[in-house]
């Protein structure tokens, strides 16, 4: 038996009609896959305050702004591929045929990444002054996480390949960072590890889950291909990380050194939440989407709704009564978040857990990607200009809440569609049924 073998969880129930993914019983989907980015989200916690307060205001605001325009590149690379991809895996019949859904996504993400990494790493290499290596160290470890295999892992419910190639190895690499970081004072061994786990988690899963080689090419043309031919998906993930990750690059440009580092322990935060708002929607879309008749399919959408919901309320509830003071707790009072910035940081994490299911359980698997993409490219046109306006007279806290005005507006957009579209597809319905 292979060692990838011993690491697949076995299923309750073979597998979900017409598809090769594992049957899992609800509550332990959840727990698999809500858990693990918590988990995995653990060392980066318990390290980012040793690295905030050995780096001081100016590197701090230097290094999170660096990660802010890395992840925005790791969306680049990624182009749609978690998005669409994922429920091409989960559809796929057997493991050969997700597995060739990968390498495609491999094909095309290595590509972009030839381009985006080098070219962004250069540019903090030169531009940030003394900073200049941790933070081109820092773009390339968040850029990197495009290559990141965790939407296949969902796809085809295999919580245990995320906790073995992803989590784990990020874990021990932040212990060895925190050794040498307290014992060295060196800012540079974080990103340094945290790229180290990305890549050599990568490769293992790459040569222990994914079955041999089919025999498909691997030059440049079929590479393009893949990417064009899922423009959509990539649009649509490259316009909404455009103003996810807007903030922290708008505040280096508007803001003082001592603002932009208070809005980024703000942005940690906030950020941090957003791994239960992924785990959540991770462990319920392929519930979601396996329920057998429309009518099982709407009430179990409408259960995912009522549940982020919920986890919404609970990160605002949060962030406006503690988050100050744990910012505070775990960055450091000299970069700890204000009222005005963790206030705004609650009502957009409240706003983006409402609306990630409206997205991945109705529009995207509905057909309907055209609407998630004109909806993301309008909030994010509006957002970044309401971001630098309010960002021009109010400094970092007006960046703040620009950014949570666009994703309360991005969320009554993909609410009003949703509804919309319903309510159309029921009176097509009923017009059907009548004339039968």
């Amino acid at each position: 038996m292979s060692p990838s073998q011993h690491l697949r969880p076995r299923p309750v129930v073979s597998t979900e009609r017409g598809t090769g993914v594992a049957r899992w019983p609800l509550a332990r989907r959840l727990l698999g896959f809500a858990s693990l980015p918590f988990a995995g989200a653990i060392a980066p916690v318990v390290l980012l305050p040793l690295v905030s307060r050995a780096s001081g205001p100016g590197g701090w605001a230097g290094i999170a702004t660096a990660q802010a325009v890395g992840t925005l590149a790791a969306t680049i690379i990624m182009f749609g591929w978690s998005v669409s991809g994922q429920s091409e895996v989960a559809l796929a019949p057997t493991e050969r045929d997700a597995a060739a859904v990968y390498r495609r996504s491999l094909r095309s993400r290595l590509l972009l990444a030839a381009v985006v990494v080098p070219t962004g790493a250069l540019a903090f290499l030169v531009g940030s002054g003394s900073y200049g290596v941790v933070n081109s160290l820092m773009y390339v470890a968040s850029a990197v996480t495009g290559l990141s295999f965790g939407w296949y892992c969902v796809g085809r419910a295999r919580p245990g390949w995320v906790a073995a190639y992803e989590v784990l190895p990020k874990v021990l690499a932040m212990v060895v960072a925190a050794v040498v970081l307290l014992v060295t004072g060196l800012v540079w061994v974080y990103p340094a590890a945290l790229l180290a786990a990305t890549v050599g988690g990568a490769l293992l899963f790459q040569r222990r889950c994914v079955p041999a080689q089919d025999g498909s090419r691997w030059d440049l043309g079929t590479a393009w291909r893949d990417s064009t031919s899922r423009w959509r998906a990539g649009a649509l993930s490259i316009a909404g990380g455009i103003y996810a990750s807007a903030p922290l690059p708008l505040a280096a440009v508007l803001a003082s050194v001592d603002e932009v580092a208070t809005l980024a322990s703000g942005d940690k935060l906030y950020r941090y939440g957003l791994f239960g708002v992924i785990g959540l929607a991770n462990g319920l879309q392929a519930w979601v989407l396996s329920g057998e008749g429309a009518r099982r399919t709407a009430r179990r959408q409408s259960s995912a709704v009522s549940a982020h919901a919920v986890l919404g309320g609970v990160g605002l509830a949060f962030l406006v009564l503690v988050g100050e003071r744990a910012s505070a707790i775990i960055f450091g009072q000299s970069v700890a978040a204000g009222t005005a910035v963790v206030v705004a940081c609650g009502v957009a994490y409240a706003a983006v857990s409402m609306s990630t299911p409206l997205v991945r359980n109705t529009l995207i698997p509905g057909g309907r990607p055209g609407v998630v993409l004109a909806t993301t490219t309008v909030t994010g046109v509006l957002g970044v200009g309401v971001m630098w306006t309010l960002g021009l007279h109010l400094g970092a806290a007006g960046i703040a809440w620009g950014f949570a005005a666009s994703e309360v507006l991005n969320l009554a957009l993909l609410a009003s569609a949703v509804l919309v579209i319903g309510r159309r597809q029921r009176a097509r319905a009923t017009r059907g049924a009548g004339q039968r």
